[in-house]
């Protein structure tokens, strides 16, 4: 099931991508959907947990950093998914190019850096991830 939605994810962010139309921050916070199920798969089906125990991001993370101490993962992975996370609650919250309403925030805003840096977790930090994760669900 997690593995199925995460491929799901990942398949329809790769068609966003080659749509010119497509702003950065969906396509990130889909790579980042995608990743959260491998890492729900990861955690439910490897690390005995149940749904009602991994109900907010930050359970997920103190249970990444527990996974982490007993090398269950690297700390590689636990840090692409932060760096992902982080990257998907910025589109989802603070990325607003066309807001009339936080001009000042889009000043400071910087876009190329911002599509930048998601062309670097679509390719390195997503797959360090599903690489890793893939294999133990």
């Amino acid at each position: 099931m997690f593995k199925t939605k995460s491929k799901r994810n990942e398949d329809y962010a790769e068609f966003l991508k080659k749509q010119s139309i497509v702003q950065p921050e969906w396509i990130i916070t889909i790579y980042f959907y995608s990743a959260l199920h491998l890492v729900k798969g990861f955690l439910i089906t490897k690390f005995n947990k149940n749904f009602s125990d991994i109900e907010t991001h930050k359970d997920i993370y103190s249970y990444l950093l527990d996974a982490e101490r007993r090398n269950l993962i690297t700390q590689a992975v636990r840090r692409s998914y932060s760096k992902l996370f982080w990257a998907s609650k910025t589109a989802r919250y603070q990325y607003s190019p066309v807001s009339k309403c936080f001009v000042n925030e889009v000043k400071k805003f910087d876009e190329y850096a911002y599509s930048q840096k998601v062309q670097q977790l679509i390719t390195t930090d997503y797959p360090a991830i599903k690489n890793f994760l893939t294999p133990l669900i």
